[in-house]
C-alpha cells in the first residue's frame, strides 16, 4: 500500500484504513509513514548479472526483428538464436549465467524455440551486434516441428506415441495430468 500511495492515494487510504498495522505505523494514514526499506537479499551481482541478461535480450530481441523483416521467421517461436562470442572469455563474461539458468531457461526468457552458446570467430564476424561487447547474435530458423501446446519447434515432437503432436515436455506435463472422464 505504502508504495502505491503516491500514486493512487485515496484507494490506498482506503486499504490503509481497513488493514490491521504495526506498532511503529501511523495507523491514522498511509502518507504519514515512510517507506520500506530495500530488501538486503539482493546484491550488486544479481543486479549486475539481470543487467547484462536484459541488454542481450535486447541484442535478440533487435536480430529477431531483423529477420522478421527478412521474412526469415514470423514468430519468435519460429527462431533458433546463437549467442556468438569471439573468444573463450569475452569482455562480457557469460558463462556463470549461461551454467546458471540452463539452455531451455534462455530460450524461455528470450521467447524462441532454442539456444545456442559458441565460440567461433568465423561465425562471429557473421552475426548481429548487440550491446554487449564481444557477443554477437545469429538467427535462424527453429529445428524440429512445431507442438501444439507450447508452440515451441522441437526435434522431438511425435516421440510420444500417446501424445504424437506434442514436444516431449509438454508430453510429460500431460501424461502427469489428473484425468476426468
Amino acid at each position: 500500500t505504502k508504495l502505491f500511495a503516491p500514486i493512487l492515494a485515496f484507494t490506498c487510504d482506503e486499504i490503509w484504513q481497513s488493514m490491521p498495522h504495526r506498532a511503529e505505523e501511523d495507523a491514522r494514514n498511509v502518507i504519514l509513514n515512510e517507506m520500506n526499506k530495500p530488501f538486503a537479499e539482493y546484491d550488486l551481482g544479481d543486479m549486475v548479472s539481470w543487467g547484462t541478461m536484459t541488454l542481450l535480450r535486447d541484442g535478440v530481441n533487435a536480430a529477431l526483428e531483423s529477420a522478421r523483416n527478412e521474412k526469415k521467421i514470423g514468430k519468435s517461436l519460429e527462431a533458433h538464436i546463437t549467442i556468438v562470442t569471439r573468444e573463450e572469455k569475452p569482455p562480457v563474461d557469460l558463462s556463470d549465467l549461461k551454467e546458471h539458468f540452463g539452455e531451455q531457461w534462455w530460450a524461455d526468457f528470450f521467447i524462441v524455440s532454442g539456444v545456442d552458446f559458441v565460440t567461433d570467430p568465423a561465425l562471429y564476424d557473421q552475426a548481429a551486434e548487440t550491446p554487449l561487447n564481444g557477443v554477437r547474435v545469429i538467427v535462424s530458423e527453429a529445428r524440429g516441428e512445431k507442438c501444439e501446446r507450447c508452440w515451441k519447434h522441437d526435434t522431438g515432437v511425435g516421440s510420444d506415441s500417446a501424445h504424437p503432436a506434442l514436444c516431449p515436455r509438454c508430453a510429460a506435463v500431460v501424461r502427469a495430468l489428473p484425468i476426468e472422464e
